[in-house]
């Protein structure tokens, strides 16, 4: 069994000193402590340890661009789902007043012709009313989707952009 590899850190990373570094001999065994760790093998620790930290930085720097991006949607899906309900709301609340109207007008009614013209011009109003609402409905909700998605698109469109330019 090899004795373990002492270590100091440096900014990070960790090196292992050429005094406990152990090599292998041909039979497998390792070699005596204290032997030291030829440049080349240093050389290529301290490249190693250079580029993965470089790694890790470009790593970190894109999560945190990507939690930013997340946060900015979800707060945008959050206010465009508000608006959303507030519209819709607002339709609700303008049909039930429409069919309050309604109920009074069909109070006061002195014949079946009139209930009839009434009811019919109604239903008329509604339908157009209802279609009228439901662009509305279908427009705020693109707007949205256009919106939520909009920073998703942008980061993607940095991050494509960046890694065609690295090419």
């Amino acid at each position: 069994m090899s004795e373990p590899i002492n270590s100091s850190v440096s900014n990070g990373a960790a090196v292992a000193t050429s005094e406990s570094f152990s090599i292998a001999t041909s039979t497998g065994k390792p070699a005596a402590t204290g032997t030291s760790m030829p440049e080349s093998v240093r050389s290529l620790a301290e490249t190693l340890a250079t580029q993965n930290r470089e790694i890790y930085e470009r790593t970190r720097e894109s999560m945190e661009d990507a939690i930013d991006v997340l946060e900015t949607t979800f707060d945008k899906a959050g206010q465009g789902t508000a608006a959303l309900n507030k519209k819709v709301m607002d339709i609700a609340q303008t049909n039930i007043n429409s069919g309050f109207d309604l109920a009074k007008e069909l109070a006061s009614v002195r014949s079946l012709t009139e209930y009839l013209e009434i009811q019919s011009t109604f239903m008329r109003s509604q339908f157009e009313q209802l279609s009228a609402q439901a662009g509305e409905v279908r427009e705020l909700a693109m707007e949205v989707a256009d919106q939520t998605s909009a920073p998703a698109k942008e980061h993607l469109t940095r991050t494509f952009d960046a890694a065609r330019d690295a090419s």
